[in-house]
């Protein structure tokens, strides 16, 4: 009797939590809340289509159907699946549609500019949520749509919602979208069913029912929320803390008439250690997940500039404090001149090839630049082709452009076209240099200078990546990255984006654009996520114009301080054209190395162990070796691309330069020790 009442109660418990597994049993509620869009893992590329990727983590265990995973699969078609399998990318709803939570599942297709699929974790246990986003998503076939919609995972509560936000299709026609929920067979499921208003959904009675119409005179609003499970009452608590950054004028520390919005401003979260970037108008939005946490918001104040406004730092708890109009007040420290330039080139020379020099040129100070003059002295294997803009004068190697009304924090373009020479051998190395002035009265002359030095190869990568100083760096040198991209297919490229992680053992408050070869806008937001978008830039193919195909990004950032010796700093960048599949650059490399003299790193780091410091000197110059078996020619050059200084060094260790009567200002090294060459900047004060 007592078996009997035993089985029996097991019995009851099985089959109670049989029902509870169920799919079809989850409590069902509909809601209006705010769509926010999030800023996650991109998953898909432009244009895919039929794409099932699979083993992407949810960032905790999540239980569904009754089975614990921490693993989800997404499809382009509009639907993730509960496990860490691969599954059938179809859009039709069959036999083999198990564990799937539909949100908008129809034959969808990423044909829109910025569409895309992303994921991210956000919040801390035990409340996080996944979130799996299809961001202005498209239909295949039907151009001119745009689908936003979320699916949410809850933490703990197993809670499932859909967000849906601004969605739109094209002209009259209507669609028939599948929403809801598939259990482990697809006898246990939950969808949703209705022929006009979304929010007025009733369920399906059979599998899968006719499914979700979306037309004109559907009515599916911004911001409905289906939930699915034991879900929070009103809604996720999502939003962003939003604010203006503003240019301070009197230094009143209020924003009065006409002081204008600061734009790529960085705003950083102290507790989570993430980021975003002000628009064009100086506005920001700082995504946040829980209303209870308290976050700390402050402003990344430019070189010379200073936050003049209160308080310092933002401290902020969503649910009990407002979220807007969090604004920064940056003053700029008055009559500072600083004018920089830096350089890059389209691609590696080879014999008889067409490169592309260029330059970028900024006012950093905070007036100003009434005008002066820019002057590239080229490598003399390179003859002249053309330049935009033109030249104000040409005498030999030498060109000279005249500048004017160079407002604080602009910075404007040089492109030069030269042929290299039919003579060139493999192994060579063409230098080039530029000088920007006014040097006299300039705050910082360091950066008035800057030398390109290109190797000359047989081939290359012409979308890439490259870090310079490469290889072995000290913590506290600052690395310069360039994302090089050439169009080469058969049409003219009309946008172009560029995505770049950046490494965690980057520190962000210290990111510098220095420059592009075309107009573009850029985004840092999240733990360092980096987009670049060159929109509108029609950038031609190289089978009609190969010189003009070319394009880059560049930009300058530190390693954080205090790394251990031989920890690797990595970087690798995506490269879309347009609708194409993304194409994925190589991987950059630095590694933290012992500390040198002075603070002095090995100049272009490649292993060489040849050191030079102190750096600026004022006279005594120290050249380190630690191969003493081979002699190092040591070459000076001044701006003009004059040797000031020769001389072979060897057999031992230190050797002592005395540059004392050198003028003060920017020289360039050359060394050569074997087949390897290094070169590098020094400053004589």
């Amino acid at each position: 009797m007592r078996i009997s009442s035993f089985r029996i109660l097991l019995v009851l418990i099985l089959s109670a939590f049989g029902v509870k597994a169920q799919v079809s049993s989850l409590p069902f509620t509909q809601s209006i809340d705010t769509f926010q869009f999030i800023s996650g893992t991109v998953v898909d590329a432009p244009n895919v289509d039929d794409i099932f990727y699979a083993n992407l983590p949810i960032g905790f265990p999540f239980t569904y159907n009754g089975v614990v995973t921490n693993k989800f699969g997404v499809c382009t078609n509009g639907f993730i699946v509960m496990d860490s399998l691969s599954h059938s990318s179809m859009w039709t709803l069959g036999g083999n549609s198990t564990k799937q939570v539909n949100v908008l599942l129809a034959d969808l297709q990423n044909t829109n500019a910025n569409g895309r699929i992303e994921y991210v974790t956000v919040g801390t246990a035990p409340n996080r949520v996944c979130i799996i986003q299809f961001r202005d998503y498209g239909i295949f076939a039907n151009p001119f749509c745009h689908l936003n919609a979320q699916i949410r995972l809850h933490e703990g509560s197993n809670c499932i919602q859909f967000y849906y936000g601004y969605n739109a299709l094209s002209g009259n026609m209507g669609k028939i979208f599948f929403v809801g929920l598939t259990g482990a067979t697809t006898s246990d499921y939950q969808f949703r069913t209705t022929n006009n208003n979304w929010i007025n959904s009733s369920p399906s009675l059979s599998y899968p029912g006719l499914g979700m119409l979306m037309s004109p005179l559907s009515n599916l609003p911004n911001g409905l929320v289906m939930s699915f499970g034991s879900c929070p009452a009103s809604g996720t608590p999502f939003s962003y803390i939003t604010g203006n950054v503003y240019q301070d004028n009197n230094n009143n520390g209020l924003r009065d008439a006409g002081e204008n919005g600061l734009a790529n401003v960085l705003i950083q979260e102290n507790n989570q250690a993430i980021y975003t970037t002000t628009d064009t108008a100086g506005n920001y939005a700082m995504f946040f997940i829980d209303s209870m946490q308290t976050y700390q918001l402050s402003a990344v104040a430019p070189l010379y500039w200073n936050v003049s406004s209160t308080p310092l730092t933002y401290s902020v708890t969503p649910i009990s404090q407002p979220t807007v109009n969090r604004h920064f007040g940056l003053h700029a420290t008055p009559n500072v001149h600083d004018v920089a330039i830096h350089s890059t080139s389209s691609v590696v020379p080879w014999p008889n090839a067409t490169v592309t020099i260029f330059a970028t040129y900024r006012n950093q100070g905070t007036v100003v630049e009434p005008g002066d003059s820019i002057f590239l002295l080229k490598d003399s294997m390179y003859s002249f082709v053309s330049a935009n803009p033109a030249p104000a004068y040409v005498s030999g190697d030498s060109l000279v452009w005249i500048y004017s009304n160079l407002l604080m924090n602009e910075q404007r373009n040089i492109s030069v076209q030269v042929h290299a020479d039919t003579t060139l051998t493999i192994g060579d190395t063409l230098h080039s240099y530029w000088t920007i002035k006014p040097i006299t009265g300039d705050t910082n002359t360091g950066n008035n200078h800057v030398a390109l030095h290109q190797p000359v190869v047989n081939s290359y990568d012409p979308n890439s990546k490259e870090v310079s100083p490469d290889g072995n760096i000290t913590g506290n040198e600052e690395l310069v990255y360039t994302i090089h991209f050439q169009n080469m297919g058969t049409a003219p490229a009309i946008n172009v984006f560029v995505r770049d992680t950046l490494d965690v053992n980057l520190d962000i408050p210290t990111f510098r654009l220095l420059g592009s070869s075309h107009a573009m806008t850029y985004t840092l937001n999240g733990p360092g996520r980096l987009l670049f978008t060159f929109a509108g830039i029609y950038l031609p193919d190289s089978n009609t114009n190969e010189p003009a195909s070319h394009g880059f990004v560049q930009y300058a950032i530190k390693p954080k301080g205090g790394l251990s010796m031989n920890t690797s700093i990595e970087n690798t960048a995506s490269i879309y054209f347009d609708f194409n599949p993304a194409i994925v650059t190589n991987t950059t490399q630095n590694i933290i190395v012992e500390a040198i003299p002075n603070g002095v790193g090995y100049i272009n780091s490649l292993g060489s162990g040849i050191q030079v410091y102190p750096n600026p000197t004022n006279g005594v110059l120290m050249i380190g070796l630690r191969d003493v078996t081979r002699s190092v020619q040591f070459t000076l050059y001044d701006v003009q691309g004059r040797v000031v200084m020769q001389q072979t060094l060897a057999g031992q260790a230190k050797q002592v330069l005395d540059i004392s009567a050198l003028n003060q200002g920017v020289y360039f090294i050359d060394l050569v020790q074997g087949q390897q060459r290094f070169q590098g900047k020094l400053i004589k004060q």
